[in-house]
């Protein structure tokens, strides 16, 4: 309980490094047996660093959530009250919309790193992802990732 507080405070702080630190050890939390609200706090303020003003936080954060969802889909997330958080249609719609803004920034590394992510939680729910998706297509400056999403 007080480990999962510690790190969700860490991702306010003002030292980049501690935050980048934070949004590394997410994929290393949900393989613990923490609760459902710390899952949903977690995501909640993982998802926040998507908004990070430094570049490597913004990827770092696409890059944990791929690992979060690869862990999940090969059964290394243990606790079925992750696993509930983790896989619930309205948190996930909500992620996905979340990484859809972001995989149209402007930095490409960030755009990729989003796509891989996406991509592991299609493997979840591939129709939600792919439905998200074909609502943005058309504000996106370029189509080619949605496009790749849309073709799975």
């Amino acid at each position: 309980s007080s480990l999962m507080e510690t790190v969700v405070g860490c991702y306010d702080t003002d030292d980049a490094d501690i935050r980048y630190s934070a949004v590394r050890l997410a994929p290393h939390c949900v393989v613990l047996p923490i609760t459902a609200d710390h899952t949903k706090e977690m995501m909640k303020e993982l998802m926040a660093k998507f908004d990070d003003a430094r570049d490597l936080i913004r990827i770092g954060t696409a890059n944990a959530l791929q690992t979060i969802y690869c862990q999940l889909l090969q059964g290394l997330v243990q606790e079925q009250r992750v696993k509930d958080v983790l896989t619930d249609r309205s948190l996930l719609q909500e992620w996905v919309k979340t990484c859809l803004i972001h995989m149209d920034d402007t930095n490409g590394e960030l755009q990729e790193a989003v796509y891989h992510a996406l991509l592991e939680m299609a493997k979840i729910h591939k129709e939600l992802v792919c439905d998200e998706t074909s609502k943005v297509r058309f504000k996106h400056h370029t189509f080619y990732w949605c496009d790749k999403l849309l073709a799975l």
